[in-house]
């Protein structure tokens, strides 16, 4: 049997913070949770977003990320729910069974699919509703695959070293 693992970014980040306000996910321990939960190995990871030009730094870090740990990764500045479901589709069209990282009912047309061609499709969020739950097998993400969110740090001035002669008014005379 082969699995894949598809993670709707945005739908997750959205989904995390109505619930953990200042937390993220650690993509790469969820991977290795839900393997260990299942018993399985993902033979393919792929990863869809949103990149916003406002967010255009932070996107392009967790794109690195993804690729970093062998995802197909699929964010653009378009919307992506057609993409990610005819991956999805083509995926399970190849006999592979899948865990999707979504909380967009519109994904559940997914685990629908999966169920009418006898392939299996998990559903994980934070709190998997009773509609995904009528639909598939579902994961509530854990906590310990949660991690403190960072706020950005100000921009620092850099402290001039104390063996460095300065003048009367501070300033480093080299």
């Amino acid at each position: 049997m082969k699995y894949a693992l598809v993670i709707d970014t945005r739908s997750a980040y959205t989904d995390l913070h109505s619930f953990y306000k200042n937390k993220a996910i650690a993509y790469q321990d969820l991977s290795l949770w839900l393997e260990e939960q299942l018993g399985i190995r993902f033979q393919v990871k792929l990863a869809f977003g949103l990149k916003t030009k406002e967010q255009s730094h932070k996107i392009d870090k967790l794109i690195q990320f993804f690729h970093n740990n062998y995802f197909e990764t699929y964010i653009t500045p378009f919307e992506y729910n057609t993409q990610l479901g005819i991956r999805c589709a083509q995926l399970l069209m190849t006999d592979h069974d899948l865990v999707l990282v979504t909380a967009m009912n519109d994904h559940a047309n997914v685990a629908k699919f999966a169920r009418n061609i006898s392939r299996q499709c998990y559903l994980v969020n934070c709190r998997p509703t009773q509609y995904f739950r009528s639909l598939a097998p579902c994961f509530s993400i854990p906590e310990s695959v949660l991690l403190d969110k960072v706020a950005p740090s100000p921009i620092e001035q850099v402290p001039v070293p104390s063996d460095i002669p300065s003048d009367d008014n501070g300033n480093s005379s080299s």
